[in-house]
Formats: C-alpha cells, sequence, structure tokens
C-alpha cells in the first residue's frame, strides 16, 4: 500500500484481511508494517497491527511526536508504545542541547529504524490511510 524510505531503510505499510480457508473460519485485519535495510543482503522485521488496535497506535504516534521538554524538568526523556504485534515506536532527547529523535523497531531485539519526528509524522499519515482502507472494507 505505502512504502517510506528512511536513512538507509524502507518501511511498508500495507493493509492485510487474513482468512482461514475453511468454511466459516475465522477473519482478521490489520496492518503489516515491515522494516527492510538497504544493503547488500538486507534483513527485515515485520509487526502485525491488529484492526482493533490500530487506532491506538496512531493515537500514540501523534501523542509521541508532540513530546518535548514541557513535560519534565529533567534534561532528557523518553515515550515509547509497543502494540501486541511487537511495533514499537520511541520518542527520546538525551539532553537539553540536543534535538528530539524517534525510533521505529520490529519484532523483539530486531530491525530498528531511526526517525525525525517529521518523518513519524508521515509515517502516521500512511499508517492512518492503511486503515482507513481497512475501514472500507470492513
Amino acid at each position: 500500500m505505502a512504502t517510506l524510505n528512511v536513512r538507509g531503510a524502507d518501511i511498508r505499510i500495507d493493509a492485510v484481511e487474513l482468512k482461514d480457508a475453511r468454511l466459516g473460519g475465522e477473519r482478521a485485519m490489520g496492518l503489516a508494517i515491515v522494516l527492510r535495510e538497504q544493503t547488500e543482503a538486507p534483513r527485515e522485521g515485520r509487526s502485525f497491527v491488529d484492526y482493533e488496535d490500530t487506532g491506538r497506535l496512531i493515537s500514540a504516534m501523534e501523542s509521541a511526536t508532540r513530546v518535548n521538554e514541557s513535560i519534565t524538568k529533567l534534561a532528557g526523556f523518553e515515550a515509547r508504545y509497543r502494540t501486541r504485534g511487537d511495533l514499537e515506536i520511541r520518542v527520546f532527547r538525551q539532553s537539553r542541547g540536543s534535538g528530539t529523535a524517534a525510533s521505529l523497531s520490529s519484532g523483539i531485539c530486531d530491525r530498528v529504524v531511526a526517525l525525525l519526528t517529521i518523518e513519524m509524522d508521515r509515517l502516521r499519515a500512511r499508517i492512518v490511510e492503511a486503515k482507513t482502507r481497512l475501514d472500507e472494507i470492513k
């Protein structure tokens, strides 16, 4: 559905529908988010975000990108959110002089992509588009 190219990695977001092949089998919908390195031997990490969790993910991404020094008097801060499918977003600042940074990781101890907060906003917009597609077929 959409691919973002950021800092040596591709982030692919797909709206997916999974069905059990048996008659009357269960159905699941959600997002498949794939982080893939752009190297000679690329590795990738995948996360599935269930449809019911997409709204919370979008809200968490919006909240995380608004995190700034007003939340604490300490020099550094961090905000994180992890889905049940092990997709984690993280926004942080290590010292007063440094800017705010963000990261996206997929899987446990797997792929990590560093992002600017503006790139996190672009990613959130793509996730909203994918959720809208799922809303249309629900």
